[in-house]
């Protein structure tokens, strides 16, 4: 397959190792051929570094994103890539480079210079020229992100802004690159694990801008292209079963829409019109039509159809309005009326109107519309931005035909047998229509008729094509009492309004007592009653004939219902959303607010909101408007921080309070130490005693999150004395003690239990022997050390001989050296050690100079001074005979 595809390469900072992109020299330029003059389409880069080519409908572009040089701003790549992307006309646009400007995988976009100038410097040139996919590796492991665009910043500052839309980009909920977005929209794609997976240790995994993360896992990505539709699949490694881990769709859409901004009717004569639409930068055609201007003249009386063309390169769409050029204009739906009755007149559209009857200025008529109802010619004087001119002409003829009455022969209210006849006026040229209960009554034309029955009696009257009713006469006839009620009007209203009820038939002569709730109502004897009070009303009817109470009538006082459900504080999901319901009346008009505002459109009686704030809503009535209470929503993002409640560096045996800062309700809660669940702590706080990294972790229906460490040293106060070498102090030095080092460690020294004065500092120098101990004082308080033990080494040394320092030959002597604890002997004769003296006496019988060399514990040796031991030979007895010798003595 590789031998029979072309490989159009990126290079990697591994391939730039033993390479150069400046110079294109090494083994990754000796092996590949790329296209450095278009040849596969696109601009000529002029090195094989950096290059673009076509394939099918996609513009591929390749970028070099180790060498610092090429990253900088302005950089000749820089300026090719601006230059290339603004020549590209593909439908689809890929770009590819190693270094990902979003990633929290092996590699980390917040911290690595190459990732970071890759998205400050390319990343807004990539979705300026509406770029819809970029490829990256570099990092081990797989991440793709959301729609974006203008994500520039460390990883800490994404936000919903920078999200295009709120997708996941499944194939059932695709990426959407929209026409009426500006095609704005970027997939990033982080596919570095195609060789070898690595562990992530990075903090913040995944990044906050990915929709799908995938580690410890081998893969390539495969991107199908149709037509508006884009699908990349990352598959497994697995060669005898590949799965797909994760897979994501775009699909281009074309959702154009124009309008024109309508233009009234125009004068013949009127200067010509500008003409507007949206979205601006389209082509306007039609009669009279020159550039974006509208002339009447040109154009000449008649409908004009206007249309608008527009396209941003890749969508069009086009609409039409009329424009009707024409004088002014004034029409009525009829110009015959009857008296009593009126029609309205409406002149075309102007800035201003003076309406006439008969040529004579109609004071205050300057609507649009004029109410007629007298006869004449009426005209309007019209005004538009482009001429002023009377209308046509509209005569008026009103009929006024005599009122018609009704008079009774006899009494209407009257017991079985009996009739009454009913008579109605006349005058020329009259017509008759008798009814009954608003029915016509059949062959009842004449001017007259008899009533047998119960019933309310009218008569239609018709004369010169006019028709007009008699008011009704109520004929009653009955051999029983029978009563009926109605309202005349609603029995629902506020406090302070009122209804009357009425006796459907009333009859002359009868009696009537109205009640409210079965009690009789003081004074109410008429045949209705005007109701003020909430009750169920009836009436009590008596006659000759017998007496009845009618039906049951109930009239309801009330008030306006400002209940909301729910109602209080609701918390939702973030992208999520819930429906507020206020109690619903055919009567209610709503206005539905946001932090006290009005929130456009929503005049319905529920009102559905993705949105956090305080919600209410104005209901209106006939009793007059009310406001709702809040209803507060939230909005639930998983995230959670922690802090101490104290110190975190405490002392042993005590503990520090770490607390959830922002709570969640509902969600559960688990505290870690050093990242490993701590048994049992799943509320929202925790005391820690002892030292490590703590954080805590929130789930529940809206996710899960984990918070920011803090870090707990338990401290104690230790105290140890480290000699400066030995212990032992010879003759005249002295030795430094050192006390344990501590943040605040104050000291002081004593020698045999007892303080030395002045001796606070972290070392002691002593040269008397003796017990010491140092009392370390610190924040977890006072430990004293062990004690470290000073000894001095021999003074001054003696050798004492015995019996004296002359023997006799033969004989021997005893040199005695001074003795001390921890003593050792060496003696010496004529400078040379005696062997086997190391005693601190010596026994010898040779004569010399003899000296001592005393060491205590092995240490400080001294010699003493020099002792000469001196041998006395006695001469060799011998006899001699016996000689006289005579000695002269002078006496003198």
């Amino acid at each position: 397959m590789i031998k029979n595809v072309p490989l159009l390469p990126c290079a990697g900072n591994h391939d730039l190792d033993v390479a150069s992109a400046t110079n294109q020299t090494g083994p990754y330029f000796d092996i590949f051929s790329m296209f450095t003059s278009a040849q596969g389409g696109g601009l000529a880069s002029g090195t094989e570094a950096y290059y673009s080519f076509n394939y099918g409908q996609i513009h591929f572009v390749c970028l070099e994103s180790t060498t610092a040089s090429f990253r900088q701003m302005n950089s000749p790549m820089m300026q090719w890539l601006q230059s290339d992307l603004a020549a590209n006309t593909q439908k689809w646009t890929i770009v590819y480079w190693h270094h990902p400007p979003h990633s929290k995988g092996t590699h980390d976009s917040d911290a690595d210079i190459e990732e970071i100038e890759m998205r400050q410097n390319f990343a807004p040139i990539i979705e300026q020229y509406k770029v819809d996919l970029v490829l990256s590796g570099n990092s081990h492991s797989y991440e793709r992100s959301m729609y974006i665009n203008g994500h520039y910043g460390l990883s800490n500052t994404f936000n919903s802004t920078h999200k295009v839309d709120s997708t996941s980009g499944s194939i059932a909920a695709p990426y959407l690159k929209q026409s009426s977005k500006q095609y704005k929209g970027t997939v990033y794609i982080q596919v570095g694990c195609s060789g070898v997976p690595e562990p992530i240790t990075n903090g913040g995994w995944p990044h906050p801008a990915m929709s799908s993360a995938i580690k410890d896992s081998l893969g390539s990505m495969i991107i199908d292209v149709d037509g508006d539709s884009l699908i990349g699949r990352f598959i497994n490694g697995s060669p005898s079963n590949p799965l797909v881990l994760d897979e994501f769709k775009i699909v281009r859409q074309c959702n154009l829409s124009a309008s024109i901004n309508p233009v009234p009717n125009q004068c013949p004569s009127g200067a010509p019109v500008t003409l507007s639409a949206t979205p601006s930068g389209g082509i306007f055609s039609g009669t009279g039509v020159s550039g974006n201007s509208f002339s009447p003249i040109t154009a000449g009386i008649g409908v004009h159809i206007v249309t608008y063309n527009y396209s941003d390169g890749i969508c069009s769409t086009s609409t039409s309005i009329q424009i009707t050029v024409a004088p002014p204009q004034i029409t009525a739906p009829s110009t015959n009326i009857c008296a009593g009755s009126n029609v309205t007149m409406t002149a075309s559209s102007g800035t201003s109107y003076q309406w006439y009857r008969n040529s004579v200025l109609l004071s205050g008529a300057t609507n649009q519309t004029y109410l007629a109802s007298s006869n004449g010619t009426y005209y309007c004087r019209i005004v538009t931005p482009n001429c002023t001119a009377n209308s046509n002409n509209l005569i008026l003829t009103v009929v006024n035909n005599p009122t018609p009455s009704i008079t009774a022969g006899s009494p209407t209210s009257f017991c079985s047998p009996g009739n009454v006849t009913l008579t109605a006026n006349t005058f020329a040229g009259v017509t008759y229509q008798w009814q009954k209960n608003g029915a016509n009554i059949s062959n009842a034309t004449n001017q007259t008729y008899t009533a047998i029955n119960n019933g309310s009696y009218r008569v239609i009257q018709t004369a010169n094509g006019c028709n007009k009713t008699s008011p009704a006469v109520s004929v009653t006839k009955a051999t029983s009492v029978s009563a009926s009620i109605s309202a005349g009007g609603p029995t629902n209203f506020c406090t302070g309004g009122s209804v009357t009820i009425s006796l459907v038939n009333p009859i002359p002569g009868y009696s009537y007592q109205w009640k409210n709730n079965g009690v009789n109502i003081s004074g109410a004897t008429l045949s209705n009653y005007n109701a003020t009070e909430s009750g169920n009303y009836t009436c009590f009817v008596s006659a000759s004939c017998g007496n009845s109470t009618s039906n049951s009538i109930t009239v309801t006082v009330g008030t306006i219902n400002t209940s909301v459900s729910p109602s209080g504080s609701v918390a939702i999901c973030s992208g999520a959303s819930i429906t507020l319901n206020a109690f619903s009346d055919p009567g209610y008009l709503y206005q539905w607010q946001l932090n006290g505002n009005s929130i456009s459109g929503a005049t319905l009686s529920s009102y559905t909101t993705s949105s956090a704030g305080d919600y209410s809503v104005i209901i209106t009535t006939s009793c007059g408007n009310a406001t709702s209470s809040i209803t507060t929503v939230t909005i639930t993002s998983v995230s959670i921080s922690i802090s101490a409640g104290g110190l975190t560096n405490i002392c042993s045996g005590n503990s520090v309070l770490l607390s959830v800062n922002n709570l969640i309700s509902g969600y559960v809660y688990q505290w870690k130490n050093n990242g490993v669940d701590i048994t049992g702590a799943t509320a929202t706080s925790y005391s820690a005693n002892s030292s490590g990294s703590y954080s805590c972790s929130v789930s529940g229906t809206c996710g899960t999150a984990s918070s920011n460490s803090i870090s707990v040293n338990v401290e104690s106060t230790t105290a140890s004395i480290t000699p400066a070498g030995t212990v032992t102090v010879c003759n005249g030095a002295s030795t430094t003690l050192t006390a344990n080092t501590g943040i605040g460690y104050s000291y002081q020294w004593k020698l045999g239990g007892a303080n030395i004065s002045g001796a606070t500092n972290i070392f002691y120098s002593s040269n008397v022997a003796g017990s010491y101990t140092v009392d370390v004082t610190g924040t977890c308080g006072t430990v004293t050390s062990s004690s470290t033990t000073i000894i001095n080494s021999p003074g001054a040394i003696s050798i004492s001989p015995s019996p004296s320092t002359t023997f006799c030959a033969g004989l021997s002597f005893q040199l005695t050296a001074t003795t001390g604890a921890g003593y050792t002997y060496q003696w010496v004769r004529n400078g040379v050690n005696v062997a086997g003296a190391t005693n601190s006496t010596l026994t010898s019988a040779n004569a010399g100079s003899y000296t001592v060399k005393i060491a205590q514990n092995g240490l400080c040796t001294t010699t003493s001074s020099t002792t000469v031991v001196t041998q006395i030979n006695n001469p060799v007895p011998t006899i001699s005979p016996l000689q006289l010798k005579l000695f002269a003595l002078d006496r003198n």
